[in-house]
């Protein structure tokens, strides 16, 4: 942006230099004038003192050759007759004051002030008026008036304070002209040099940093010059390091997403191993559970085969109504414990069937709720079968959720093999595990899952749901279980979950439920389970 002339340094040197000029020269001026305005009170003096000198010479010479005072007035008519320059009017009086003799243009003598103090003032007027003795041998034989005219007087004074002033400016137009030549030379200069550092700064203010700024004069501009190097050296620098560590942390962030990706991909699949290991669990003890029905169908079979072929034998060599009747009891008896068997067996496949797809699956449909969790627990009491571990289960049988069973079913799951874990350590330390569910509100269901198993400090409350934290490290604890616990809670079953615990008085997870979840959509696909 250019810079306006009023506001240039150029401008502002220039007056800075021209104003204590004409200051001086205004001074000065003044100062002359009161020195010429005394040298004409001087003059007037001298002026005053030679007419006066003159006069009285002039009339004691008439007087001396025998005139009297009354034939003076020839002698003043001649000596005004004779162009002195500076009188312009005389007058004589007697003792008592009477007019003796005058010049045409005397004035009355008693209407004008005569030798008045000689002052600067007086030469506004046109005439000083003089009253001097007439001496005669020492005598006093009248007064002399007359009037000095101050015209000429001032003009003099003037002509020459005007020649004074005309030279005095002259002189200060020469030097002012000089010294604005002389500044301006040196202005220009100046001005090239901070233009050269304008436009560098310009250059540098659009981001180009190629161009160097020198200048090697010592000056306060050179030390700017030098400055501004140095600025520029460090800007470039600074720039060059701000792209290299803006490389850096492009790599980094690569770096990063591809870490993180990584470790979604691993955290996947370590939920994936979770659940898996969890429904391994309760297979195993699902399979165990199952030995007992079927075990006892496959010996009532037995046993009742054994009982037919006897009875075909018996029918071959002639059958008694005591046998046959036999037959039939022993019939109906094996049926029915077969059957009752059976039926057992029938449940625990059922029960375990629901949870497995529920558990491999996020698919969302309507069920209730105590009905799923009667089929888990169904599937979790065989893996705590010899621990004196007692089950409560106090769930309504209204109520109805149209969510996500699978990772309902998970966390339960996940919180009961918790329990198992860390509250209740020992295998055979009595203890007991609760769930419980009321409705909070028309849309909402608290669950709460309490054991009265060894509880955890507040350190270890606060660090919970974090993932890979256990308490367990090298035996086994992958510090998952509540971390997948915590997810599946705030982000597909769309609630909250919290915990309330203390040292050696077990501990309460408290889960805030909505029946219907606006987390994920209806339409949400299965995800299949991966090794």
């Amino acid at each position: 942006m250019p810079v306006p002339w009023y506001r240039s340094i150029r401008t502002q040197v220039l007056l800075l230099l021209t104003a204590p000029l004409l200051l001086l020269f205004w001074l000065l001026v003044v100062h002359t004038k009161q020195v010429f305005e005394q040298v004409q009170v001087e003059n007037l003096v001298q002026s005053v003192t030679t007419y006066s000198q003159t006069l009285n010479l002039g009339i004691s010479v008439h007087l001396g050759i025998g005139n009297s005072v009354q034939q003076l007035a020839p002698f003043l008519n001649e000596f005004i007759g004779s162009d002195v320059d500076g009188i312009d009017y005389l007058a004589l009086t007697d003792e008592q004051g009477e007019l003796i003799a005058k010049t045409p243009e005397t004035p009355v003598l008693a209407t004008v002030a005569a030798n008045l103090p000689m002052t600067p003032e007086l030469l506004s007027l046109d005439q000083y008026h003089v009253s001097i003795p007439i001496l005669l041998e020492g005598d006093n034989v009248g007064l002399l008036h007359y009037g000095v005219s101050l015209n000429s007087i001032r003009q003099a004074s003037q002509s020459v304070f005007q020649r004074f002033l005309g030279r005095s400016l002259l002189g200060l137009g020469l030097i002012v002209i000089l010294i604005s030549t002389l500044a301006i030379w040196g202005l220009l200069r100046i001005s090239r040099r901070l233009q050269g550092l304008i436009q560098r700064s310009r250059k540098i203010a659009k981001g180009d940093y190629s161009v160097p700024i020198v200048d090697n004069r010592r000056d306060e501009i050179g030390v700017l010059g030098h400055q501004m190097e140095r600025m520029r050296e460090a800007i470039r620098n600074r720039i060059a390091e701000s792209n290299e560590s803006r490389l850096q942390v492009e790599q980094l962030n690569r770096n990063l997403v591809e870490t993180l990706e990584q470790l979604r991909v691993s955290q996947v699949n370590l939920v994936q191993s979770e659940k898996l290991a969890s429904l391994g669990g309760i297979v195993a003890a699902v399979a165990h559970e199952l030995n007992t029905p079927v075990g006892n169908a496959l010996t009532v079979a037995t046993t009742f085969d054994q009982k037919a072929q006897e009875f075909s034998r018996a029918l071959a060599q002639g059958l008694k109504k005591s046998i046959l009747e036999k037959y039939v009891s022993d019939s109906i008896l094996a049926t029915e414990l077969i059957t009752r068997n059976l039926t057992r067996a029938s449940d625990l496949v059922e029960s375990f069937k629901h949870v497995a797809v529920d558990q491999t699956s996020s698919k969302r449909r309507r069920f209730n709720l105590s009905d799923t969790m009667e089929d888990l627990l169904t599937t979790l009491r065989p893996t705590i079968k010899h621990r004196p571990v007692t089950i409560h289960v106090d769930i309504p049988d209204d109520i109805e959720m149209d969510s996500f069973p699978g990772p309902l079913c998970q966390v339960v799951s996940n919180l009961f093999n918790n329990s198992m874990v860390h509250a209740f350590e020992s295998s055979d330390t009595d203890g007991t595990w609760d769930i419980t569910a009321r409705m909070a509100t028309a849309e909402q269901v608290t669950l709460r899952v309490t054991d009265n198993g060894t509880g955890m400090p507040e350190a270890i409350v606060n660090k919970i749901f974090d993932p890979f934290f256990t308490t367990r490290l090298g035996q086994g604890g992958s510090g998952l279980g509540l971390h997948i616990v915590y997810n599946l809670v705030t982000s597909v079953l769309g609630g909250t979950v919290s915990v309330d615990s203390e040292p050696d008085r077990g501990s309460t997870f408290i889960l805030q439920l909505p029946l219907s979840p606006q987390t994920l959509n209806d339409n949400t696909p299965e995800q299949p389970v991966t090794a």
